[in-house]
């Protein structure tokens, strides 16, 4: 059986495990996706991104690759909890922002292949198809890509509006779900700073996110 054949008997014959697995599950997959917070993940990927990479690739483009590999790479991963498999999705995703960045470099020095759009990929012998065909069905929508980027540039807006210590503060602790003591440590100050600065910051980015999304049709209310 070839590769493609395999990945669609996978989705349509999910593993007997699925029940203690939910992340081999096909049918509760996209559930299982649409909890993990998918507009804060999508900002961290852009912040990663970096701008000359964004120049090239939207973040909507590596999530589509990260669902296509935490996908194809379930087994992989033993399921604890929700937030150790959000943790397990972001390591996919910074490998994703890496390996781009790479091709960019390489791009940049004459050689390599150019970081693309995953508007198509590349998988086997029979062409060019979209990430969503190789996932679970309503994993992927464009009318949901085209949401959530509208949401992540309302949140991306509301953040810069915030002083660069209560930003860089709520990213660790809102969106990357770190610990207040793992905050004050990457950050270098108290504990009590920390829970100062992600109080304080947290009340400026709703604030602020709650004038952004009033000026933007479509996204809707609501936070991160």
């Amino acid at each position: 059986m070839s590769r493609p054949a395999r990945f669609f008997s996978d989705v349509l014959m999910p593993s007997s495990d699925s029940k203690l697995q939910p992340h081999r599950d096909a049918g509760a997959w996209p559930g299982l996706i649409e909890s993990l917070s998918v507009e804060a993940i999508l900002v961290l990927i852009s912040t990663w991104m970096g701008r000359n990479l964004r120049r090239r690739l939207d973040p909507e483009d590596l999530w589509q690759e990260t669902l296509y590999c935490a996908w194809r790479d379930r087994d992989q991963h033993e399921w604890t909890d929700l937030p150790a498999y959000r943790r397990w999705i972001l390591g996919i995703a910074k490998n994703r922002v890496r390996e781009a960045s790479t091709r960019m470099r390489a791009l940049k020095r004459g050689g390599g292949e150019a970081p693309r759009s995953l508007a198509t990929f590349e998988e086997g012998p029979e062409g060019s198809r979209s990430p969503a065909e190789f996932l679970p069905p309503h994993t992927v929508t464009p009318s949901r890509i085209a949401a959530l980027r509208e949401r992540r540039l309302a949140i991306e807006t509301s953040l810069q509006r915030l002083p660069g210590e209560y930003r860089e503060a709520l990213r660790l602790r809102l969106f990357e779900q770190r610990s207040l003591k793992e905050v004050a440590g990457e950050l270098g100050v108290s504990l009590a700073t920390a829970k100062k600065r992600v109080y304080l910051g947290a009340r400026l980015y709703r604030q602020a996110l709650k004038e952004v999304l009033s000026r933007t049709p479509g996204t809707g209310e609501g936070e991160e």
